[in-house]
């Protein structure tokens, strides 16, 4: 049954203005990328070729224009030369075809990293104005980026009237028809762009359409969004576009969501109009039947009053109180000037009800004690923070989407996509009338995503009334070029703990008290260590698990460390900073995983320890102590975790060893770096045995859980 649906609040202008969108970003851009790879590859070949050699190109002899284009070659936007200031440092050698399309576009223009959807429509009608393989369409592209592209981003719907949409299209299907397509694909292009003309404005805007067709278009509105967010605009453009974009979206939405409901109410209706007919044959009971149905169509009007209500009108709600910092450290010791430093930052002494965001960062090596500074703050500050505290991870997308879905399921803000659900989670926190806390922690990767750019853009685009936090191992000088929102005067660059920090927190951690005789041992352990956090944390957790004195397990810490550096050295995270460090956690780790050994059960802890280097650090449940499915193939592991206190057993040795650490009753983590360095430590062939072990320990631990199924046939029993 079709459903009746007019989008009265979107102008026949704006309807325009949508097709020609859709036009650009799904017909247009992708078939001149396609073609602009195949031609400027072939131009480039011949390029290479005497007397050009333009891929040997030196200062002096390198050209400045390339007929027929009169434009002077930006030489700027390839091979690194933005970083050298003279022209005559420059390397002129342009080396592959993507280079020698950067030539030809602006510098803000030149970050594409492919013929793909890193090279908005601006960059590709450039390279076709100019390049000698599009001189018949030259024109034309010019004809397209000023009259159509450009008008489309600047968003004045009063522009698109009918003549200028019919000339759009022309102008679109002649620069098709002169860009050196095959026939075929000419032909098939030139269709599709006819369908949006003379049928898509019939179909999804000027008649009534059934659910499906507005479906279809909302997914075609979707792409257009996420096609516009690559192009280089400015800030405020952008943020008009992506707006206008949103609203006409939202319409959409709207109507399709109506649909739905006047559909199920015509269903409904029919339904009951045939019960009424029926009924009709039995004289003797029309009157108490007639009532019966009056009432279900009294409840049915009600519950459809209710559900339009609740999506029209939508109520402001004070979000719970969320705590999701780590646990604190009971060990946590020192660093005095760093919480200070972060306090001034923050300005917490500042009183003030305005709406404004302070934003702070952490830099320093893993292990350094950076995570463990900063939730220490966020314990010690709890009662400030009263519009909760909210700590995210930016490991990768995967642990990003984990953690801001955690919280939005907390705050009532998940949607149907994860790009939705970061919106709506982030506007739910800065809606907050108290003091937040946001902490981005692990922002560690070499190139950030979208998404994660998304939520460091966050503080500049919301009016937060809070503090905003991020934890990397990024160097505060990159820090401040990547993200706008920082300053050099924003970020604390975490070192390790001085010599009295290190000596306090060994002697916490230990529990031995540092008098004259035990103090000069602890300080030469301390520097052996790095005085590194992480590796004191390792080594203080087995002077305290073996009731050894500092000065032996300093003794047997200098012989593995030895050992190693007779081994083949530890891949480096950061090259050139993190090879001491690194070996200071690898040599605490070795000694622990040594001691270890010799306890009951200390086998299998080892085992699981090699399988759980693959797995997620943050949170590896008790259930997937297991023996796994198939079973793991040794037979004292299996053995131990199968008993009745195996599980518990193998848990406590890791913890007490201070390789694992409890975050909730039956749950665990451990830290990256110790994941990183089992993993180095494994040679291929232990390795793919520690992988099959996790991938066996998964699949049991998943054939006991309940499957999606079983819960489905469960909620519709209830």
């Amino acid at each position: 049954m079709a459903t009746a649906f007019t989008s009265t609040s979107i102008t026949d202008d704006e309807r325009r203005w949508v097709v020609i969108g859709v036009c650009l970003t799904k017909v247009l851009t992708p078939a001149l990328r396609n073609i602009l790879a195949t031609e400027i590859a072939n131009w480039h070949q011949v390029l290479c070729q005497p007397p050009s050699e333009i891929d040997k190109q030196v200062y002096g002899r390198h050209k400045i224009q390339l007929n027929p284009s009169t434009l002077d070659l930006n030489y700027k936007n390839i091979n690194n030369n933005h970083t050298l200031r003279s022209p005559r440092a420059f390397n002129y050698a342009v080396k592959d075809p993507l280079s020698l399309a950067k030539l030809f576009v602006q510098p803000f223009m030149s970050k594409f990293t492919g013929f793909d959807q890193t090279m908005d429509i601006s960059a590709v009608l450039s390279v076709i104005c100019e390049a000698a393989p599009f001189v018949g369409a030259a024109a034309h592209a010019k004809t397209v980026r000023s009259d159509i592209r450009n008008e489309w981003a600047h968003c004045n719907f009063a522009n698109w009237t009918e003549a200028k949409f019919i000339a759009a299209f022309h102008t679109m299907e002649t620069l098709l028809k002169n860009v050196n397509l095959s026939p075929a694909d000419e032909r098939k292009l030139c269709d599709e762009l006819n369908s949006w003309k003379d049928k898509g404005l019939q179909l999804c805007f000027g008649q009534p359409v059934d659910v499906e067709i507005l479906t279809i278009l909302r997914s075609e509105i979707d792409e257009v969004r996420q096609a516009v967010q690559t192009w280089m605009l400015k800030k405020n453009q952008m943020t008009t576009l992506l707006w206008n974009i949103s609203e006409i979206q939202s319409t959409l939405i709207q109507g399709a969501n109506n649909a739905l409901k006047i559909e199920k109410c015509e269903i409904q209706g029919v339904n009951n109009t045939l019960k009424i007919q029926k009924h009709e044959t039995h004289r003797s009971n029309i009157s108490l039947k007639v009532e019966r149905h009056s009432e279900e169509i009294k409840l049915l009007e009600k519950k459809v009053t209710t559900e339009l209500s609740r999506f029209y009108i939508k109520e402001e709600e004070k979000i719970p109180y969320v705590f999701t910092a780590p646990p604190r450290n009971r060990y946590f010791a020192g660093r005095t000037a760093e919480m200070q430093e972060l306090k001034r930052i923050l300005r917490v002494e500042e009183t003030s009800n305005e709406k404004k965001v302070r934003v702070a960062a952490v830099c320093g090596l893993g292990g350094i004690g950076k995570t463990s500074l900063v939730a220490e703050y966020a314990h010690q500050m709890k009662d400030f923070y009263k519009g909760g505290v909210y700590w995210f991870s930016a490991e990768d997308d995967t642990f990003l989407e984990k953690t801001v879905n955690d919280v939005a399921l907390k705050i009532n803000a998940l949607l149907g996509s994860f790009d939705l659900t970061l919106s709506n989670t982030l506007k739910k926190i800065s809606s907050s009338h108290d003091q937040c806390l946001i902490v981005l922690d692990c922002l560690d990767q070499l190139d950030l995503s979208s998404n994660m750019m998304k939520f460091l853009s966050f503080p500049a685009q919301e009016n937060i009334f809070g503090h905003f936090v991020v934890l990397t191992r990024r160097n505060p000088n990159l820090l401040v070029n990547e993200v706008s929102v920082f300053e050099e005067n924003s970020c604390i660059q975490l070192k390790c703990f001085l010599s009295k920090e290190a000596k306090e927190f060994l002697s916490s951690r230990t529990g031995v008290n540092l008098d004259e005789n035990v103090e000069s041992v602890a300080e030469c352990l301390c520097e052996e260590l790095g005085r590194l956090p992480l590796a004191l944390e390792k080594a203080g957790a087995c002077i305290d698990m073996l009731s050894c004195t500092l000065s032996s397990y300093l003794e047997q810490y200098k012989t593995e460390r030895l050992r190693l550096l007779s081994q083949q050295p530890a891949r480096p995270v950061s090259p050139g900073k993190e090879s001491s460090e690194r070996l200071a956690v690898h040599t605490t780790w070795l000694i622990n995983m040594e001691y270890m050994k010799k306890r009951q059960n200390g086998h299998a802890a080892i085992r699981f320890m090699n399988a759980t280097s693959f797995f997620n650090g943050n949170e590896i449940e008790e259930k997937l102590v297991n023996v796994g499915t198939p079973e793991v193939h040794d037979v004292a592991y299996r053995k131990c975790v199968s008993s009745p206190l195996g599980c518990r057993q193998v848990l406590k040795l890791l913890t007490d060893f201070s390789l694992f650490t409890y975050v909730e009753a039956r749950s665990v983590s451990t830290h990256r770096l110790v994941q990183e360095l089992v993993r180095e430590s494994l040679n291929p062939e232990l390795k793919a045995e520690s992988f099959t072990d996790a991938v066996r320990m998964l699949s049991y631990a998943f054939s006991k859980c309940a499957s999606p199924s079983n819960l489905v046939n469960l909620d519709e029993r209830s």
